[in-house]
């Protein structure tokens, strides 16, 4: 934390009516000038401004951040903070450290104090309606097709990325690992049931860590109990949209 000079304002005390202020730190006091009148006095005040240390790193390799560093002023936000991955095969994850959250870019808000964040980045797994299991490596130019083949080889804290389209389902989707599934949006990944299946559940989240978000869940049908959308027994499912489900 600092304090730094914004400039300077010169009153008359009796009624406090300005003189002359500048704040331009090379404005010298010697450019102003006032008639002096007997029994007068003036005031001559310095104004400063608090200001606190916000600076970013990385908490994992895989990409960079900036700005690596700012100032910014009591109370005031800081300017976005921008987290890229250093290529396709990886993805930013979230940001952790004095502020915990999965925006980027980042923008800290109210700082009242020094504050230091760290971006995480994560392996990319992709999947599209293009895909081809059997080709697949999980890159963005050999995306997997199904679900089941992107979970089976993620790791823990890896991310997979659906892209936008409808994907047509003969079989629940499992996510049973401690990893990110990030649709392009509700009502642009949609995961819909097959019509072919007469009876399935969408989509079953069973891992503590696991995130489902930004997707469409459509038409899963259960002929007894609940969640024929989704069934959460551990995990996250947040930004996604039910439909259709009974």
């Amino acid at each position: 934390t600092r304090a730094v000079y914004c400039g300077w304002t010169l009153t008359k005390l009796a009624d406090k009516t300005e003189i002359k202020s500048s704040s331009s730190p090379g404005e010298s006091l010697l450019s102003c000038s006032h008639a002096y009148v007997q029994g007068e006095g003036v005031a001559l005040t310095w104004r400063w401004q608090v200001q606190h240390k916000v600076t970013a790193g990385t908490a994992t390799a895989g990409g960079t951040v900036a700005p690596a560093e700012q100032w910014v002023a009591d109370g005031a936000a800081s300017e976005p903070i921008t987290a890229t991955a250093s290529d396709a095969s990886t993805t930013f994850f979230d940001w952790t450290g004095d502020v915990k959250s999965s925006d980027n870019p980042l923008v800290v808000r109210a700082v009242t104090a020094p504050v230091s964040v760290l971006a995480s980045f994560s392996s990319r797994i992709c999947v599209a309606t293009t895909g081809d299991d059997a080709t697949a490596d999980g890159s963005e130019g050999k995306p997997f097709a199904s679900f089941a083949a992107a979970i089976a080889k993620a790791a823990d804290n890896d991310v997979i990325e659906v892209a936008e389209g409808e994907y047509t389902l003969t079989a629940q989707v499992t996510v049973n690992k401690a990893v990110t599934v990030r649709g392009a949006g509700a009502g642009k990944t949609v995961l819909k049931r097959s019509a072919s299946v007469q009876k399935m559940r969408i989509l079953s989240v069973e891992s503590a860590g696991a995130v489902v978000m930004g997707m469409t869940l459509d038409g899963g049908f259960l002929d007894a109990g609940n969640g024929a959308g989704a069934c959460v027994t551990a995990g996250t499912l947040q930004d996604c949209e039910i439909m259709n489900c009974s």
